[in-house]
């Protein structure tokens, strides 16, 4: 989930008398030179495919909560970052030498939400750029996940994919017989400073998605501007765009958190064609920046990511607090405009750290006396480091050694020192983990098939008791 915006033809409107005179956004404009036979909006939950014409068919049928047919409507809160999808189509022709611009909204008394021109490396400098524009690329879908779908209950797919089926959800056919089979699907956001302009093939469309961050000491009231779309040189569509921001402010530290996994190894193969980086090397510095603008991008949608790191001498991590490069993440000080931050959560540091991710920690051979010394130095260090993140300790990653699992959360329990505040954390089913676990946490459960009243239950258990948690992953 990248993004960004720039070095393309820009036309702002700042007035509303002037919205009257926009070109249209639906109808086509063959009489102005476009081969876009249409221009619309959505609020990206609607996966539109590379060959849907919708609102070339039917302008009517493109109408939803943020396209009422002529503008963009949003409303967000203060800190809050808001998005759209703009959606080009050329149902006939080919369209070529696109570009789109969009960098001002204008409110009330001169007050703005803007952004400066940028490329290269500035895309990862948000101080001047609380819009950002994004050329969305295209995956083509070739078959369902056995990991989600594994029962093949055609009423747990998505309606785009099904299959006919009758009683129990049970499907007739193959891959083929489902009617979005082998389609392209809207996935991969680019910066459009990386793609300054662009072609449609005929038959096709294309996204472009915007995000907008509204500043926490902005005006309340009605902002407006534009959208413009140019065809070789020429202005074709002009879409008008309103947000209303709300008499309200977003906290920084979001009530509801998240954690998603940042592979350490993944990365640098991706872009680095290495896996772990030397020391001291031009790789291993790259690497270092390639994962704090990951870090950065994420805290910027309210993500906190996780890692597991690997030891030259072995697969464990072995020391009683973070890695040295993860300090200004956990102080803060990585979300500042010294390193081209602005957005939700400005100096405010992870919210979630994983300790031993995978159950990649390095004292469990040591028994009851290693975990209570560990545990004691690691929140320790927290406390007089970064009190303000939630840190547990990832004991076991989907395993069904109950008995082991439980010792060790029994360890850390009965510890007389000030680890025994560490919270332990498994992967593992929520029943299971009430009926064979009760020291746990925080058990982790993946959204699976299950007896309603058993999960129920269970998770009421955690759910009345303070000193519990309870998580879901892989959830759809």
């Amino acid at each position: 989930m990248a993004r960004n915006l720039r070095d393309l033809t820009v036309l702002v409107l700042s007035s509303m008398l002037l919205l009257s005179f926009l070109v249209p956004a639906v109808e086509t404009m063959a009489e102005n030179g476009s081969n876009l036979t249409a221009v619309w909006a959505n609020d990206g939950g609607d996966k539109v495919t590379r060959d849907e014409l919708r609102a070339s068919s039917n302008p009517g049928d493109v109408v939803n909560r943020v396209w009422d047919g002529t503008k963009v409507a949003l409303f967000g809160a203060k800190n809050e970052v808001v998005a759209f999808n703009l959606i080009l189509e050329a149902s006939s022709r080919e369209a070529t030498n696109i570009t789109v611009s969009f960098n001002d909204l204008l409110g009330p008394n001169g007050a703005s939400i803007s952004a400066s021109a940028t490329s290269g490396d500035g895309v990862f400098d948000w101080t001047s750029r609380a819009i950002e524009l994004f050329y969305v690329r295209y995956l083509q879908i070739k078959g369902l996940s056995e990991l989600s779908y594994e029962f093949y209950d055609e009423r747990h797919i998505p309606k785009r994919l099904r299959r006919p089926w009758t009683g129990e959800g049970e499907g007739a056919g193959t891959w083929l017989d489902r009617p979005d089979h082998d389609n392209f699907y809207p996935e991969i956001a680019v910066p459009l400073e990386l793609v300054t302009s662009f072609d449609i093939a005929a038959d096709q469309n294309q996204s472009i998605w915007v995000d907008i961050y509204i500043p926490k000491d902005i005006q309340t009231g009605l902002y407006s501007g534009a959208v413009t779309v140019s065809e070789n040189g020429t202005v074709t569509y002009q879409i008008p765009v309103e947000l209303t921001v709300r008499d309200f402010t977003l906290p920084d530290v979001p009530n509801a958190k998240t954690m998603v996994y940042l592979g350490y190894e993944d990365i640098n193969v991706r872009y680095l064609d290495e896996q772990d980086p030397e020391t001291g090397t031009e790789n291993a510095s790259a690497s270092k920046l390639i994962r704090d603008r990951h870090f950065l991008l994420a805290h910027r949608h309210r993500l906190s990511l996780i890692e597991w790191y690997e030891q030259e001498t072995g697969w464990q991590w072995e020391l009683d607090q973070p890695r040295a490069e993860y300090i200004p993440r956990l102080d803060g000080s990585l979300f500042t405009a010294a390193h081209g931050y602005d957005g939700p959560g400005v100096n405010t540091a992870e919210n979630v750290y994983s300790i031993g991710t995978y159950s990649n920690w390095g004292w469990q051979d040591e028994g009851e006396a290693g975990m209570r010394l560990h545990t004691n130095a690691w929140v320790d260090w927290f406390e007089s480091n970064s009190p303000e993140t939630e840190y547990f300790l990832y004991l076991i990653d989907e395993s069904e050694d109950f008995d082991r699992t439980e010792q060790w959360s029994s360890w850390i329990n009965n510890n007389p020192g000030s680890g025994s505040s560490l919270m332990s954390m498994a992967t593992l089913s929520l029943p299971d983990a009430a009926a064979n676990t009760p020291s746990l946490d925080i058990p982790t459960s993946w959204d699976t098939i299950g007896i309603t009243e058993d999960w129920q239950s269970a998770a009421d258990t955690y759910i009345a008791d303070p000193d519990k948690r309870l998580f879901l992953y892989n959830s759809k």
